[in-house]
């Protein structure tokens, strides 16, 4: 044990240039720390603006399916119709009065029974089509049974949205107006996703109630727009990444082939390498603090003196004693960043010792 003299001396330029060093190493580390943390964020923000521009894209593909299954649906009747209207084999005469803008009557007369409709206040918004003659022909073929044909209809349907790239499952019902729509959809077979399309009318009176329902699954939706497809696969790509890199900083170090021990389940230390390591994150350390921390970790109890401390570190004639305290305070700055349980602690009669969580369990102490 060398006598540690009560007078020490301090050279002050070699405690300024060695001062600078160590808060640089300090500074560095916590650079990086906030780096690894700004990264991670960045790489969060990036996965839910993927996932908020998949949805986007989802949501706007599915409403312009929509829009084009309501279209084609429309398209449907009206070839139903006018197919209908010109098999008619009866014999059908529109007489009218004087051109008028607003009509407010109509009436059909069959076989000597007269059946008449009246046109006051009927909005026309939702009906199939603008011209009053067409909806004229709708009702004469309603009053003789023979309005759409739903298998017809569907058949139709289905071969206008296959021409738009559109596979899905479709359905129809045609009833009179008025009819409750919920008891008529209970009784197809259109399934419980199925999406109902807006009711539309026909006829003069808007007597006859005309439903489309299709089942847009997210299949269908996926087919329909390629584009989807590959944001959902850029999307579960960088999920995997993110999710990697984070099981990184969570999961326990090992370091083969080089002397490190492990000071707690995800703090390594590796002396050839001059660092700690947390998690996936290095911690360099200065040349003097790495010689201190590694006799402390050889010592017994992890314990020095002092002037023990010198002589390893530094040489067996070293007695300047305050710069092993520089050394100390510089590394407990560090191992505070390390997070709880690590501390230099300076002990009775000038000893020094390394404390960390793994140091009561001798067996977790790993040296390799």
């Amino acid at each position: 044990m060398m006598n540690i003299p009560s007078r020490l001396s301090f050279p002050k330029f070699g405690c300024k240039m060695h001062k600078t060093s160590e808060n640089s190493f300090i500074f560095v580390h916590l650079i990086q720390k906030d780096m690894n943390k700004k990264t991670l964020i960045i790489h969060i923000g990036i996965a839910c603006l993927l996932a908020t521009l998949t949805c986007l894209s989802y949501f706007n593909t599915r409403k312009r399916m929509l829009e084009v299954a309501e279209r084609t649906f429309v398209e449907a009747v009206h070839q139903e119709l006018d197919e209908r209207w010109k098999s008619l084999g009866e014999t059908v005469t529109i007489v009218s009065g004087k051109d008028k803008e607003v009509y407010t009557n109509f009436s059909i007369k069959k076989k000597g029974v007269e059946k008449n409709y009246s046109l006051k206040d009927l909005d026309y918004e939702h009906n199939i089509d603008n011209d009053i003659n067409r909806r004229m022909f709708h009702s004469v073929l309603s009053d003789f049974s023979l309005m759409c044909h739903t298998d017809t209809l569907i058949s139709i349907w289905q071969s206008l949205l296959s021409e738009e790239r559109i596979k899905a499952s479709v359905n129809v019902a045609v009833a009179d107006s008025g009819q409750d729509i919920r008891i008529l959809r209970d009784s197809l077979s259109i399934g419980f996703l199925s999406q109902s399309l807006p009711t539309r009318y026909a006829g003069v009176a808007n007597e006859i109630q005309l439903n489309g329902f299709i089942r847009l699954s997210i299949f269908d939706v996926f087919r329909y727009q390629l584009l989807l497809s590959f944001y959902v696969g850029l999307l579960i790509v960088w999920i995997v990444f993110v999710v990697w890199k984070i099981s990184l900083r969570n999961s326990p170090l090992t370091i083969p082939g080089k002397e490190n021990y492990r000071l707690a389940q995800n703090v390594v230390y590796d002396s050839d390498a001059r660092c700690f390591i947390k998690d996936s994150q290095k911690i360099i350390l200065s040349p003097k603090g790495n010689l201190i921390i590694k006799a402390l970790l050889e010592a017994e109890n992890h314990e020095l003196h002092g002037a023990d401390l010198l002589a390893q570190v530094w040489s067996p004639k070293e007695t300047n004693m305050n710069k092993l305290y520089i050394q100390n305070s510089k590394l407990r700055t560090i191992l505070k960043a390390l997070g709880e349980g690590f501390d230099i602690v300076s002990m009775d009669r000038s000893h020094f010792r390394f404390i960390f969580p793994n140091m009561q369990e001798k067996h977790n102490i790993l040296k390799t």
